[in-house]
């Protein structure tokens, strides 16, 4: 990763997908390498799959933030 990469890691709610979106157009157009990685389909943010994955080890550490 670079200076110049932004992942973007949204809520999987529908502003959060809006403000994604608008996020990834805005910084590949100024340059940037971005990425959208929100957390896995089942969960509304990243704290509640790391909540979620708390003292599960093996399962939650073989389940990386998928690319979308």
């Amino acid at each position: 990763m670079k200076g110049t990469d932004i992942k973007f890691c949204l809520d999987n709610d529908e502003p959060g997908r809006k403000a994604t979106k608008e996020l990834l157009k805005k910084y590949y157009e100024l340059g940037y390498e971005v990425e959208n990685t929100p957390p896995p389909k089942d969960f509304k943010d990243v704290n509640a799959w790391l909540v979620h994955c708390k003292g599960k080890t093996q399962a939650c550490d073989e389940k990386i933030i998928p690319k979308r």
